[in-house]
């Protein structure tokens, strides 16, 4: 295992004189990490959605609180930039932080407690690299600490949560569930929807020009913390994000998605009719209730 060297919050150093690094550049580079990671923290609470996601590399990854937020940068900018856009992001500041250095100061581990406006007391965690001459964020890992005579309640909520979504947002979307026909100038469109369950609510698309298979498109709707969350996967293609408020009981939700080939999806249900728009007139389309084979 590689040494590592550790620069906690209180200014002590270890194994600095095997490393081959004096003292004073443990030091420096600790501090450089710490400066990159204030700026990052500082650029959320501003709202500055270029500084904020200029300091993640390209291939980082974000893992939120909720369980299924393990996000790339670019799911994790189509998440964040409504926020940004709207001018609130969110506040972190680091009340503790400790930064282990590898002995060729190229990368560096640390983990910190957070003061947050809304949270409350969490943890982030991660790996920054030294990239071209400056500090980048590979990984952050952001946590909510639970003190242990109150995990009992915590488990329990968690465990309940799991339950919400056929009783609460998804259930609100059972319209999307069946299947769905659309013909227009030669082009057959059939979406087909499963019923909502505790977790998700999955579709498919198959559309065919004169008999011929044209694409196979997969969807995928799930709640990611407090929002529903669309994930769109066509073959050749690259996977596309979006997300959408909640909305329960609405004949029509709109997802956003930052950076995808179309940057909105708006599904709504006309009694027996599903409208599937988007900027890109070939996602415009009118589809009437069908009948599955065999039903």
């Amino acid at each position: 295992m590689r040494k590592m060297f550790l620069v906690a919050s209180l200014g002590l150093l270890s194994g600095c004189a095997a490393s081959g690094m004096r003292t004073s550049e443990v030091v420096a580079v600790s501090r450089e990490v710490a400066t990159t990671l204030d700026d990052w923290h500082d650029a959320a609470a501003k709202a500055d959605e270029a500084r904020y996601f200029g300091h993640l590399d390209d291939d980082s990854v974000f893992l939120g609180t909720d369980a299924t937020e393990r996000w790339d940068k670019r799911a994790f900018l189509a998440y964040a930039h409504p926020h940004f856009a709207k001018g609130k992001a969110w506040m972190f500041h680091a009340v503790r932080r400790s930064v282990a250095v590898d002995a060729n100061g190229a990368f560096a581990h640390f983990d910190e407690d957070l003061a947050t406006e809304k949270l409350g007391p969490a943890r982030g965690s991660g790996v920054l690299a030294l990239r071209a001459g400056r500090w980048v964020i590979l990984q952050y890992n952001l946590t909510l600490t639970i003190p242990n005579e109150r995990f009992r309640e915590a488990h329990e909520a968690v465990s309940s949560r799991v339950l919400q979504g056929s009783d609460g947002a998804l259930a609100t979307l059972s319209w999307l569930s069946g299947a769905w026909l659309s013909e227009e100038e030669g082009t057959r469109s059939e979406q087909i929807w499963s019923e909502p369950d505790r977790s998700s609510l999955v579709g498919f698309e198959r559309r065919s020009r004169d008999g011929t298979l044209v694409s196979a498109t997969s969807f995928r709707i799930e709640v990611r913390s407090g929002a529903l969350a669309l994930t769109v996967t066509t073959p050749g293609r690259a996977t596309e994000e979006y997300r959408a408020s909640l909305e329960p009981g609405a004949d029509r939700v709109t997802f956003e998605g930052q950076g995808n080939a179309t940057p909105h999806i708006v599904f709504v249900h006309a009694g027996e009719e599903l409208l599937v728009e988007g900027e890109s007139s070939d996602l415009a389309r009118r589809y009437q209730r069908a009948v599955l084979p065999g039903r």
